[in-house]
């Protein structure tokens, strides 16, 4: 049901992937995360690690080498 006139390429999503990750660590007491993405979802944990350096480790299978 997702519409809109533009994607982000993962760049607002990483918005998403941080509310999972608050969620678990705050409400699940998971301490360990690891991200898994392909293609804009590889992307998305990328920008996300940016500003989460706690992610343990992620796999990234076909993520952007440049956006332009």
């Amino acid at each position: 049901m997702s519409e809109g006139e533009y994607i982000s390429l993962g760049w607002f999503e990483r918005d998403d992937v941080n509310v999972i990750v608050n969620y678990l660590r705050e409400h699940r007491k998971v301490n360990t995360i690891g991200l898994w993405g392909r293609s804009m979802g590889a992307a998305t944990a990328l920008f996300h690690s940016n500003r989460d350096p706690s992610i343990a480790g992620m796999v990234l299978d076909s993520a952007f080498a440049d956006l332009k």
